[in-house]
């Protein structure tokens, strides 16, 4: 795909995002009650050039979260405390926290994944944890249907399609996208433990800098003692929860999936829908 038709895409998604928002401020806010055992987790960390623009992408995706799914406890991780970051906490005060990790660098996702693999379970206190980003999260109601059987759901990578029965036997990994995904509390301390036993000290390699990866693939090939403690959804409900159009949902395109993450998957599913 050009560069062209990157740009393009992101513009579609930012100027949908920019009119809900506008469209939310205009007409109030009326959301239910959303699931008390989730939590809505997002890291935010940009430079102070885009700051004001780029939080207000997020506050967007915050909003439609809370809109399909319902008002939830919703964590922000944030380098800097800006001002319009408080300025929305305060606004949510009964819901939403504000965290500021400084080691978090504009531009780089290595602290990120760092973040994610050593100290994510210490951010929430529910059961689960729902990621979502300003390109990524959920298009319609149905967050409980994946809740009580997964650790870990997320858009399935294509890499991996031609083992997809025998990854489904075998309860082997099904890599998936982190950008829009659930996991629990359960998993998120697992994560960390290995990863403080085994790889803290280490230089990242692809296996190990990728966070992501390091869910659903990296410890699952490394260790049958973390493989077996839990359970990775496969390319099936993988497919049903998110789309990434950048990865390749590996089999059975859906229209009517849960979520997404990318410019280009929003791009293609409003056109398909």
């Amino acid at each position: 795909m050009s560069t062209v038709d990157k740009e393009k895409e992101l513009e579609f998604l930012r100027t949908w995002q920019s009119e809900r928002l506008q469209e939310y401020r205009n007409n109030g806010f009326d959301f239910q009650s959303g699931p008390k055992d989730v939590t809505v987790l997002s890291y935010f960390y940009r430079s102070n050039a885009d700051i004001v623009e780029s939080f207000s992408y997020l506050e967007c995706a915050i909003y439609e979260t809370w809109r399909h799914c319902g008002i939830m406890k919703t964590v922000i991780v944030t380098n800097e405390n800006s001002s319009f970051v408080k300025e929305f906490a305060a606004k949510w005060a009964d819901v939403v926290k504000i965290q500021v990790e400084q080691n978090l660098v504009p531009g780089s996702l290595d602290p990120m994944s760092i973040d994610c693999n050593s100290k994510l379970y210490q951010r929430f206190n529910t059961k689960y944890v729902l990621i979502v980003q300003d390109d990524g999260f959920p298009l319609r109601s149905g967050l409980e249907k994946f809740l009580g059987k997964w650790d870990f759901l997320g858009s399935p990578m294509r890499r991996n399609m031609p083992l997809v029965n025998f990854v489904g036997i075998f309860k082997r990994h099904w890599p998936s996208n982190g950008g829009f995904s659930l996991r629990t509390q359960k998993m998120c301390r697992l994560i960390a433990e290995y990863w403080n036993k085994y790889y803290a000290d280490k230089p990242f390699d692809e296996a190990t800098g990728i966070e992501d990866l390091f869910y659903t693939k990296t410890l699952q090939d490394r260790f049958l003692s973390f493989r077996w403690r839990v359970n990775v959804g496969n390319a099936s409900i993988a497919s049903k929860f998110a789309y990434d159009a950048c990865l390749g949902n590996g089999i059975n395109f859906r229209s009517d999936v849960f979520g997404f993450h990318s410019a280009r998957a929003f791009a293609e599913l409003m056109r398909k829908s």
